[in-house]
């Protein structure tokens, strides 16, 4: 999915380790996370492989704008961890789509409940309400343990 967006920039939000397994040579990858020990050894995997990257320490629920500007923007399984069910539910997922400089944005979601039971609804229909909302053209992906949302960034300026 990300080779096929041409992304020549990754902005990769709630990281965790993901970067050791998707960051190539073919695109700067920006990895960020709240665990430093995490972006520690990313960040010396960037050095030993030569990928044009960087790490640094970005909490979700305190996004700004001072993110790097990207092609594409990762959020793998994360909204529901910083964004969870509540009263204010949506308030984040909002801030981050509107103020992560991005063209495009891919989300996911998990398909599988902690338990190991598949979720009744792997769709998210609150976010997709929020994309509606906000006019963002999305196109969907389904694996057997995630849900994808490639999201066009209509917003976005250079």
């Amino acid at each position: 999915i990300i080779k096929d967006t041409g992304a020549k920039s990754i902005l990769d939000l709630g990281c965790g380790l993901n970067p050791i397994a998707i960051a190539s040579s073919e695109a700067v990858y920006c990895a960020s996370d709240i665990n430093e020990h995490e972006l520690k050894i990313i960040a010396d995997f960037f050095r030993q492989k030569n990928i044009k990257g960087e790490t640094f320490v970005c909490d979700l629920k305190k996004i700004d704008k001072s993110l790097p500007k990207t092609d594409l923007c990762l959020l793998f399984k994360v909204l529901d961890v910083v964004d969870p069910a509540g009263k204010n539910r949506g308030k984040v997922t909002k801030k981050i789509l509107s103020e992560v400089p991005c063209r495009k944005f891919l989300v996911s979601f998990s398909t599988k409940k902690l338990s190991g039971k598949k979720m009744n609804f792997p769709r998210r229909a609150r976010f997709e309400r929020i994309l509606k909302k906000k006019k963002m053209n999305i196109s969907t992906i389904e694996s057997s343990k995630e849900f994808f949302y490639l999201i066009e960034n209509h917003n976005f300026r250079i």
